[in-house]
């Protein structure tokens, strides 16, 4: 991802449609939430700066930290399936995330909407190795 959230590998067109769709301004200081698990799904996110842990609560209340996630990065994924998050997002430091509107995205600029889903792909993965490793323990 560029210095302003925009994918590598759009064409002018498309980068112009999809600065509609993104907002520049969110900034999270350390400590602060993106979302938490169980929200309603809003938006996916990409990280521009700093850092952000995902962190799954279990019913008995113990948290573990699903990933750490690094500027370039997508996160969102979790809520897409069932309209809510299936995760908490926090900040570790100050940082800046973009937010993505998926369905303007989706209808408007197809070859955005490949690279998501790629995206969504390795969240995907990464889900599923955090799980194997909690179910060997």
């Amino acid at each position: 991802m560029g210095k302003l959230c925009i994918p590598h590998g759009l064409s002018q067109q498309e980068v112009s449609q999809l600065d509609q769709y993104v907002s520049h301004s969110t900034l999270l200081k350390a400590g602060d939430f993106l979302y938490k698990q169980n929200d309603t799904f809003k938006s996916l996110y990409a990280v521009k700066s700093g850092s952000v842990k995902i962190i799954a609560q279990s019913h008995d209340g113990q948290k573990n930290i699903i990933g750490i996630f690094l500027p370039g990065e997508i996160i969102g994924f979790d809520g897409l399936a069932s309209g809510n998050y299936q995760y908490s997002t926090l900040a570790i430091e100050i940082c800046h995330v973009c937010e993505i509107g998926i369905d303007s995205v989706h209808s408007t600029i197809p070859s955005m909407h490949l690279q998501l889903l790629k995206h969504a792909c390795k969240a995907a993965h990464y889900s599923q190795l955090s799980y194997s490793r909690k179910s060997k323990r």
